[in-house]
């Protein structure tokens, strides 16, 4: 990105109200400890490395659907 990294990116969507409830999941080529760290304290509730994994992806987004459905029941 020309202005700004995927990490500053998350932070800010995160800083918006509507941000919050955003899954983000980081791809990166970076596994080590620190790598997974930063993206954490970006606001990824994910960190994947590349290869992608693509049921792992699927995965992470049929348990936030669920999830989502879930509080929606909650709420109604």
């Amino acid at each position: 990105m020309p202005d700004m990294d995927g990490y500053e990116a998350a932070r800010q969507i995160r800083q918006r109200a509507q941000g919050r409830e955003v899954l983000m999941i980081a791809l990166t080529g970076w596994g080590q400890v620190e790598a997974r760290s930063r993206t954490e304290q970006a606001g990824f509730e994910h960190h994947l490395t590349k290869p992608v994994d693509f049921a792992a992806i699927a995965a992470l987004l049929d348990a936030h659907l669920a999830q989502r459905a879930r509080a929606v029941t909650r709420e109604e």
